[in-house]
């Protein structure tokens, strides 16, 4: 044991000591655990929402209808009743020629084959007798006749599964609502007005859902936008377990907590290269739900290599109204792509909507990822299926979530005043049960109010606990010791009509709350700024100097000086919205994007300009156009925008 007299050497020691913990304690708290930025000037100044015209004139070049999908005319041989059997079309087979007396098939299941999230294969053969209930979610279906002519087809759909009976916990209530969550990456609330009509009418009109026009996100892509909603948590408080390894199965995601309370779970996801969880990570060790849809994925991949490997480029094509072929590459036989993730969350609560509560997370992504208007070609098919949960009665006990991660992010219209603040501003819109209406009035008039208001996936993380635990009633807001101005509310509170950025947890990068004015590119403040993000750019890389390219400058595409929306008087300007302001003092909050050499990347950035000579960047840079396989060199998540491969 180490004993220590107070003579004046020992208190030295014991001073140097404390003062080496607390810089490394502070080093380690700066570099590990970074407080989202926030401006002083921000946390008191309200919030005025932008008020933008899905249709004004400075993005209407950007947007028009693309082809409708082209699948197979031919119709599936084999598909699913509503009774969940597999079931023979045989008018289908007998057109195709097959003879249906001597028809004979199997199935092959597909099972992950290591301790990990990337690998499948096919289960042996086993014959069956149509129709027949398959005990298997995901399967290849192979059927022969007599004259050696087959066919093959990769099905997915919910099988039963056996639940062990357990006790309920005391805090899980006795009538529990279920959750049913329906994501579209890269959607914002305003493109899908434009490119989702049907459904967000009948959602909003017909089902009387609340769409949130204050919905911001509160990270740059998917997975910190995610990661609060199922968390409560920004990505960086959170740590993989066990420490070093790069699963996320120690994640306190809030399905578990559902599974706690005997609720089926469900999450599923297409994109599988880019998915929320696998994107250069290694997803979860074991299964995370009881039914998980990744598997199907790569069972599809595996099944057609060379569809998947030019799939991006045969996209790209069809984006520009250029069909390579009879069928479009979204589609999968004769049915859409995005129909696999609908038909499965159907399928899902079709098999235990009368068993027991529901929780369901569906996330599309492939059809709305790069292209801001191919999503149009999925309208009616989503319209049909809420009708489908509407009319067979899904919504009656169930709180429905069509939502959003961002906005789009890539191209041209990113590139707009009005891209930028859509890309902040996701889709998100909830529909609450009838009998849930009529029980929580007040909660409904909170519902109305809040949508016009403020609002981020933290919140939605607390109405989701709200759910899950049954506590409707007006209850202690959360706090978060390690910040005293944010405070996640439940959407079911009052939220107030002052709440910013800073209070619902939106780092100032993310915030839409504010005005701009655009800064004449000769301005010696431009100068200074795009220096000091090409300085910046380029530090990101410099240990990877040997494999990604130093930048150079090339060009300044626009400045605009923002400035909190109630600080400021509004210069009228019809075609900024009234988004612009007076341009007087030089220092304040900048955003600058700029093009740089080699790879014409263009990268964008909040700069704060806090001295003539002291500038810093809020958050991140952001690069706003495609990189493709411009980063092939590097493996490395953060990276990836950023490297250009030598």
């Amino acid at each position: 044991m180490f004993i220590c007299k107070m003579n004046n050497r020992c208190t030295k020691r014991i001073g140097i000591s404390l003062i080496l913990l607390i810089v490394i304690y502070s080093a380690y708290s700066v570099l590990k655990f970074p407080d989202p930025q926030f401006m002083k000037s921000d946390i008191d100044v309200k919030c005025h929402l932008p008020n933008i015209d899905p249709y004004d004139k400075a993005i209407i070049n950007y947007v028009f209808h693309p082809e409708p999908l082209h699948c197979s005319l031919k119709a599936d041989l084999t598909f699913f009743n509503k009774k969940g059997l597999l079931q023979l079309n045989e008018t289908a087979a007998k057109e195709s020629g097959f003879s249906i007396a001597t028809l004979n098939c199997s199935y092959q299941g597909v099972y992950r084959t290591h301790k990990d999230d990337d690998h499948v294969d096919f289960k042996k053969p086993v014959w069956i007798q149509l129709p027949a209930d398959v005990p298997e979610d995901f399967f290849l279906i192979i059927c022969q006749d007599i004259n050696r002519r087959s066919f093959t087809h990769l099905h997915a759909h919910v099988s039963q599964k056996t639940f062990q009976k357990m006790k309920l916990p005391s805090h899980c209530p006795q009538a529990p609502y279920n959750v049913l969550i329906f994501g579209i990456d890269s959607l914002s609330r305003l493109n899908a007005l434009r490119k989702l009509p049907k459904t967000y009418k009948y959602l909003t009109e017909t089902l009387g859902g609340f769409a949130f026009k204050g919905y911001t996100k509160v990270g740059e892509n998917t997975f910190p936008n995610l990661i609060p909603l199922l968390t409560g948590k920004y990505t960086y408080e959170l740590h993989k377990t066990p420490v070093g390894s790069n699963f996320f199965d120690g994640y306190p995601l809030l399905w578990k907590n559902f599974s706690k309370c005997q609720y089926a779970t469900m999450f599923s996801e297409d994109a599988p290269i880019i998915s929320l969880f696998n994107y250069l990570d290694k997803g979860f060790l074991k299964q995370p739900t009881d039914h998980y849809m990744r598997p199907f994925w790569l069972s599809f991949e595996s099944v057609h290599p060379v569809k998947t490997m030019l799939g991006p480029v045969w996209l790209a094509l069809e984006n520009k109204r250029v069909r390579l072929g009879k069928v479009s590459n979204l589609c999968h036989g004769g049915s859409p792509k995005h129909m696999l993730i609908v038909n499965y969350f159907l399928s899902f609560i079709r098999r235990y909507y009368h068993q027991m509560p529901l929780f369901g997370l569906s996330w599309i992504t492939e059809i709305s990822h790069d292209y801001l208007n191919m999503i149009e070609v999925a309208d009616n098919d989503f319209f049909e299926f809420f009708k489908v949960l509407n009319s067979e009665g899904f919504l009656n006990n169930s709180f429905l979530f069509f939502m959003s991660d961002h906005g789009h992010r890539f191209d041209w219209f990113r590139r707009t005043l009005i891209g930028r603040i859509e890309d902040k501003m996701p889709l998100f819109i909830l529909k609450v049960p009838e009998k849930f209406k009529r029980k929580h009035p007040k909660i409904v008039s909170n519902l109305q109010q809040n949508s016009e208001y403020l609002t981020s996936p933290f919140d939605t993380h607390e109405t989701l606990k709200d759910i899950l635990y049954g506590t409707f009633k007006s209850h202690p807001k959360t706090s978060r010791s390690n910040n005293q101005i944010f405070q996640p509310i439940s959407l079911f509170e009052a939220i107030s009509n002052t709440r910013t950025c800073a209070q619902a947890g939106i780092p100032q990068q993310f915030c839409a709350c504010y005005k701009t004015t655009d800064i004449d590119p000769k301005e010696a403040i431009v100068s200074d700024l795009s220096k000091y993000m090409l300085k910046s750019v380029n530090s990101l890389t410099e240990k990877f100097r040997k494999i990604c390219a130093k930048f150079n400058f090339l060009t300044v595409l626009n400045v605009q000086k923002q400035s909190p929306s109630g600080s400021l008087k509004i210069k009228t300007n019809p075609k900024l919205l009234g988004f612009q302001l007076k341009y007087e003092d030089p220092l304040g909050l900048y955003i600058i994007s700029m093009k740089v050499t080699p790879s014409d990347a263009i990268f964008e950035a909040m700069v704060n300009v806090r001295t003539v000579n002291s500038m810093e960047i809020l958050g991140d840079i952001y690069r706003i156009n495609r990189y493709g396989n411009q980063s092939f060199c590097v493996n490395e998540r953060s990276l990836k925008p950023y490297c250009y491969c030598i």
